[in-house]
């Protein structure tokens, strides 16, 4: 066990010292890029597989992001915790600022992760937290748009030969399950939950998040494209359950866009040329379609924003300036946008999406 600590630098010291490091993978996001360096190679050589449908080249000036498969050392400070989420009750995270950085623990796993001048690190039982380990090297990419002016969307977001469409609504409205359905009819992933948003002069250019769609079966089985990724019998089963009960099952699945729909259908960047807002209900039935204007109605906007969170120490605060709404009607001044009711029924909500990425 490495000796208890006061900084993130003498944490990172000892834990160089404790796990050297021998190996290291290049990931090259558009201009963003890592090298990962780890001393475990199975936790880089799956790293390498789970990203292999998004790496687009490498970075002139890659960030250096350590892994360490491990125990996470103690700490003399005390972690405080993180409230959860808006809408969510478990609390995940615990923080600790220190003078160089910041210390975050999750508390199922005990994973942690640091974040000081040049240091970045994960460390803790990696190789079965690997889901843990993207996430915080996806931070990392976040982070570098947010300090160039992006502001981040809780969206997903699909091209079409250089037309943006990000899709955006509450938890559980269907924002995958829609792009998914998009990406079938001929439309590229941008990207699943997290979108980046930022103005070039007069358009808007957005970025996505290199992590692959978590979907449910009920998503699953009612998509002909993804249909073939359960078995016959969970088919069977799933098709025998109650619309309400498949609909609320937890068994998320990841999507891997270049192996269901074929190479070459990922863009992480894109033009943004129209945001939809789904807001359907089950019990509602007809579909209903209204271009809206965010500066008249900005509090429509909210179940877009997401705020960078604890993950994000060093970003200028800048957020806390002035009513969030606004900010982001702002920024979608020149952007149509579109509100979509109705009872949850995708084809029509498709074929209005696609005439919107085609026109």
């Amino acid at each position: 066990m490495v000796d208890a600590t006061n900084t993130v630098r003498e944490a990172f010291e000892e834990l160089m010292a404790r796990y050297p490091v021998d190996s290291a993978l290049e990931l090259g996001f558009g201009e963003w890029g890592a090298r990962v360096r780890s001393n475990s190679s199975e936790v880089l050589d799956r790293l390498g597989t789970y990203y292999k449908g998004f790496r687009n080249g490498q970075a002139p000036e890659p960030v250096n992001v350590h892994v360490f498969e491990g125990d996470a050392p103690p700490w003399k400070a005390a972690f405080s915790q993180e409230p959860p989420e808006p809408g969510k009750s478990k609390i995940k995270h615990e923080s600790c600022d220190l003078t160089d950085g910041r210390v975050i623990r999750k508390r199922e796993t005990g994973m942690q992760f640091l974040i000081g001048e040049d240091i970045l690190a994960a460390v803790g039982q990696c190789s079965s937290n690997l889901t843990q380990v993207i996430n915080f090297i996806n931070t990392r990419y976040m982070d570098h748009h947010l300090r160039r002016g992006c502001l981040l969307c809780h969206a997903s977001a699909v091209s079409y030969k250089g037309r943006g469409l990000t899709i955006a609504g509450s938890s559980g409205a269907g924002k995958s399950t829609m792009a998914l359905h998009l990406i079938g009819h001929g439309a590229s992933f941008v990207s699943n939950d997290r979108v980046l948003v930022k103005r070039d002069g007069r358009e808007l250019s957005m970025f996505g998040v290199p992590k692959y769609p978590r979907v449910n079966p009920g998503t699953m089985l009612n998509n002909p494209n993804l249909r073939g990724l359960l078995s016959s019998q969970d088919q069977s089963s799933l098709a025998a359950m109650e619309p309400s009960a498949l609909w609320t099952l937890e068994r998320k699945h990841d999507v891997r866009i270049d192996e269901v729909f074929g190479k070459d259908r990922v863009s992480l960047h894109s033009s943004l040329n129209a945001l939809v807002l789904l807001t359907w209900q089950r019990e509602q039935k007809a579909f209903q379609t209204e271009l809206i204007n965010p500066r008249e109605r900005p509090t429509s906007l909210r179940p877009l924003i997401k705020r960078p969170g604890i993950f994000h120490p060093r970003l200028p605060n800048t957020l806390d300036e002035g009513p969030l709404e606004e900010r982001y009607a702002d920024l979608l001044q020149s952007c149509p946008v579109y509100h979509i009711t109705g009872g949850g029924n995708h084809a029509p909500a498709v074929s209005f999406c696609l005439d919107l990425l085609i026109r």
